[in-house]
């Protein structure tokens, strides 16, 4: 509830850049289809959004960039074009993870 609330308080600004940190933990499907609708508004404005996150399948469907940390460092970043779902898990796993697998 308290998220929804905090989500709700967002729609009522047009920031220009947005911090988002694990937005869709505790969310119910309802609130994660609200928050990514606004997601992409505050993109199609030309506005920047910024998300932390460790669910690899909400951050492909969200982003055009990925920048993988590790230890607290840049690791890597790529751009989506022409990345798959699956090439992202295999880049996590060896970027950030530092697995010796190609997964992320």
């Amino acid at each position: 509830m308290k998220r929804r609330l905090v989500i709700g308080k967002m729609l009522l600004f047009e920031p220009e850049l947005l911090f988002l940190d694990e937005p869709h933990n505790t969310l119910d499907q309802a609130a994660i289809a609200l928050l990514n609708g606004y997601v992409a508004s505050v993109k199609a404005r030309g506005g920047a959004v910024v998300v932390a996150t460790h669910n690899l399948s909400r951050a492909y469907a969200m982003a055009d960039r990925f920048v993988l940390m590790r230890d607290g460092a840049v690791a890597y970043r790529v751009a989506k074009d022409g990345l798959s779902a699956d090439c992202l898990r295999d880049l996590y796993a060896r970027y950030a993870e530092g697995g010796d697998s190609v997964a992320a």
